[in-house]
Formats: C-alpha cells, sequence, structure tokens
C-alpha cells in the first residue's frame, strides 16, 4: 500500500471518529449554556423597588347637612416607595423582542387634595379630602429590541386596574369609598444580562386613570358631588430572572 493511500485512509478516520464526538460536545453546551441573546427570550419573573408619585385630580363638592359647599378642585400629588414583582413571556425574532406580562405594584400613599372653608355664621367649616392608594394590578404587551448581546431596550402598554380610598373629613365628619378604577399603563424600559440566568431591569411607567363620580356619594352625615381622577408615575430597578 502507498504512502497516499495510508494518507487518506488515516483522514478518512480521523473525520468520522471525531466528527460525531465533536457534534455531541456542541450539541451538549447548547443544552447547558445559554447564548446572550438566549436569555431575553422565555419566561421571566421580575421583583422590582423604586420611587413612586401618586397623583390626585380633584373637582368636588361636598355639600354639609346644612346645605353648605365646600368646593375642592385641584390637584396635588405625593411621592411614595413602591415594590413591583410581575412575570412575562418574550419571544425573540432576530434582534425584535414581542411579548406578554402580568404583574402587581404595592403601594401605600395618600394624597390631599386642595382643602376649602367657608364661614357661616359664628363659626367655620373645613373640608379635606384624601386619596390613599393601595395596589395596582396590570397586563398588556411588550415590544423590545436587542441592541447589543448583553442589553435590550423594550417598550410596553397595559392595561391597568387600581384600587384606591377616597376619605373626606369636615370638622371631624369623616366617611370613606372604595374605589376601583381602569386605565392605561405606557412604560420604557432597559434590560441588562448579568449572567445566563439573571438580568437587571429598569423601568420608568405612567398610569392613567379614568375620572371616577362621587356624586351622590354619602360620606358620614355629608354629601359628595363630583368626580376624581388618579393618576401615578414609577421608577424601578430589579432583578429579573429567566425560568426557562
Amino acid at each position: 500500500m502507498n504512502t497516499k493511500k495510508i494518507s487518506f485512509l488515516v483522514g478518512l478516520f480521523s473525520t468520522t471518529a471525531i466528527a460525531p464526538l465533536a457534534f455531541a460536545e456542541s450539541d451538549l453546551t447548547a443544552s447547558t449554556v445559554l447564548t446572550p441573546s438566549d436569555v431575553f427570550s422565555g419566561w421571566h419573573v421580575t421583583g422590582s423597588i423604586g420611587h413612586g408619585k401618586l397623583e390626585a385630580r380633584s373637582d368636588t363638592t361636598i355639600v354639609t347637612p346644612a346645605g353648605h359647599k365646600l368646593n375642592n378642585n385641584g390637584q396635588n400629588s405625593k411621592d411614595s416607595m413602591v415594590f413591583d414583582v410581575s412575570t412575562d413571556y418574550t419571544k425573540r425574532l432576530e434582534s425584535v423582542l414581542i411579548g406578554f406580562e402580568a404583574g402587581l405594584t404595592v403601594l401605600d400613599t395618600k394624597v390631599k387634595t386642595k382643602a376649602s372653608q367657608f364661614t357661616a355664621g359664628a363659626g367655620t367649616s373645613r373640608g379635606e379630602e384624601r386619596l390613599i392608594g393601595k395596589h395596582v394590578g396590570f397586563a398588556g404587551i411588550i415590544l423590545g429590541k436587542q441592541i447589543s448581546e448583553a442589553t435590550a431596550l423594550y417598550a410596553g402598554i397595559a392595561c391597568t386596574h387600581g384600587e384606591f380610598h377616597y376619605k373626606v373629613n369636615r370638622n371631624g365628619d369623616a366617611g370613606s369609598k372604595k374605589i376601583s378604577a381602569l386605565g392605561i399603563q405606557p412604560s420604557i424600559g432597559i434590560r441588562t444580562k448579568l449572567s445566563n440566568r439573571f438580568m437587571l431591569d429598569a423601568r420608568y411607567r405612567y398610569a392613567y386613570y379614568k375620572s371616577q363620580k362621587l356624586t351622590g356619594t354619602k360620606l358620614g352625615v355629608s354629601t359628595v358631588h363630583g368626580k376624581v381622577r388618579p393618576g401615578g408615575t414609577m421608577l424601578t430597578v430589579g432583578l429579573t430572572y429567566k425560568i426557562n
């Protein structure tokens, strides 16, 4: 057997023996180690903490038993800490990300709207309103763009449902009403890969709600007419974990 045939047989044996091992090794690597882009797709859970601002726009009239009217017209806001937990499923189409999300934001802050007073005879009556934020649930879609191997930008639009308490106080005569408000919540955010399973998530959101009618609402011995509209902004930073 000449030298050329020996070299050919050695090369053929090497190719057929080593190639399957190399394929198996590459398949194992692909199944156990996520590429940077893979971390952005799939199921995720996110826990966040941040700064929130609850807003209240009031256009109400409190009518006292004596028939006096206290007009509360104005807007006010108050800062608070917010806690947020959410889950999302995102699909990556090359560098484009599309998916849906759902979550819950917990806040506990009180916004005092503009107070008014009037003088009747020898006494002065003063009315004060407060809007108390409790929690906000949301669900919507997200659309993003992977701008590098480790970073993605995204935007979202969600339907939101907020739970609030409306309270009024007139010279110690207090009452409250639970408000469930529907609204929309646009958002923008950024995610940065920390490891094969974890990402840093930063997000800004604004919640806009429909005005809530209060006409005829009995609060203590007083009657409220008009409406109040809640709203708010949230800026959070959190940790995202890729489930699968």
